[in-house]
């Protein structure tokens, strides 16, 4: 593992995204990262790249692993707890990354319960929702990823690994999800995957938990991509919140809110290039 250490000059192609906010807008995520700030970047084997963002009262974590290089499996949890909890035992000499899952809400005895398709091991363990826009993460557990949108969804009952979500926050390299009244500011993650199988994963967090909204975050999203050089064909985004969480163990990282909640279930990224 190789470290790099400095601060850097944002170029031209995040400053258009200033443009894009009236001066009169208060200072967030978006207009923070658009300027100067702290970077690290980690290189791990197989071309594993990890990237730690500081700037302002955020915190922000790329991960990019090569096509040839990136496996996923899908983990049905249900755990109470913190997340550090919940994701240890996930973890092995392979991992790149273990990020937070899809949905939950609440059966009629008040008990959290997932929402959305998951599979693991070929065995469906809650079913599809019908929910008309997001998309269905699918896997075969050696190196062949997929994210369905919504009206193929159904695809994602035929794998061996699969977790519902959304919504799909950039579609062919662009954004593609609009503010709407419940675009709140929460703690964020997603991830994208290129036409060639490269997996991008992007958390974004701050202290009190507000860290950006849906759109907001999906154009940093997109800036990063750009910045790497990646055309990501769709990107989904996790549940936010408490919810969003990136943990790297490779480098002892742990991104998101420490405290307790309830974790559906988690997305694991291995490096095939360690087996």
């Amino acid at each position: 593992m190789t470290r790099t250490s400095f601060r850097l000059l944002i170029c031209a192609c995040f400053l258009q995204f200033s443009l894009l906010l009236s001066s009169a807008h208060a200072a967030n995520a978006l207009t923070e990262f658009s300027q100067p700030h702290e970077i690290e970047t980690f290189d791990l084997a197989g071309g594993v790249k990890v990237v730690t963002h500081r700037f302002g009262e955020y915190q922000l974590v790329e991960v990019s692993i090569p096509s040839a290089s990136a496996s996923a499996t899908v983990h049905d949890l249900r755990i109470k707890g913190d997340a550090a909890r919940a994701y240890r035992p996930l973890v092995t000499p392979n991992t790149v990354a273990i990020i937070g899952g899809g949905f939950f809400g609440y059966n009629i005895e008040g008990e959290e319960q997932p929402i959305g398709l998951i599979r693991v091991d070929g065995e469906r363990k809650v079913a599809l929702m019908p929910w008309s826009h997001g998309g269905v993460f699918a896997s075969d557990g050696n190196g062949t990823l997929r994210i369905f949108p919504a009206e193929s969804k159904a695809q994602g009952g035929r794998w061996k690994y699969a977790l519902q979500s959304k919504p799909i926050i950039i579609l062919n390299g662009n954004v593609d999800v609009g503010r709407n009244f419940r675009d709140a500011e929460f703690n964020r993650v997603a991830f994208g995957l290129t036409t060639e199988g490269d997996v991008l994963i992007v958390g974004l967090f701050q202290n009190f938990g507000q860290a950006a909204t849906q759109v907001k975050f999906a154009q940093i999203f997109k800036a990063i991509a750009e910045q790497r050089g990646l055309k990501v064909l769709r990107a989904l985004a996790m549940d936010g919140g408490a919810g969003a969480q990136v943990h790297i163990p490779k480098l002892k990282m742990k991104f998101g809110d420490t405290g307790v909640s309830y974790f559906p279930n988690a997305i694991r990224f291995d490096n095939l290039a360690g087996r």
